[in-house]
């Protein structure tokens, strides 16, 4: 989903992300962004990066059990400020870790 100010939201379809979960490195990666996970919960897991240089904020959340996921993409010009709402296939919950 992409905002433009002063217009309506406009829906992008996106298909084909691969976001891949490391508990072994504690981090979540997708496109070619590698992320911090800043929190593990039994459903939950959050991640976080902060980049510099014009690049923008990435911080998001994975939930564990209907693997749902929201990822926000914040730059220093709000206008360029991006909500992801996903959800991943197959359905259903994470394998535990360990």
């Amino acid at each position: 989903m992409v905002g433009k100010p002063g217009a309506e939201l406009e829906f992008t379809p996106l298909s084909n992300l691969s976001i891949i979960v490391s508990d072994v490195d504690q981090t979540v990666s997708f496109q070619d962004k590698i992320l911090s996970i800043t929190k593990i919960t039994p459903l939950l897991v959050g991640f976080s990066s902060q980049y510099a240089n014009g690049k923008p904020t990435i911080s998001g959340r994975i939930d564990r059990l209907t693997k749902s996921v929201e990822i926000e993409w914040t730059y220093e010009n709000v206008g360029e400020n991006t909500h992801w709402e996903l959800k991943c296939r197959p359905e259903g919950p994470f394998r535990d870790w360990g």
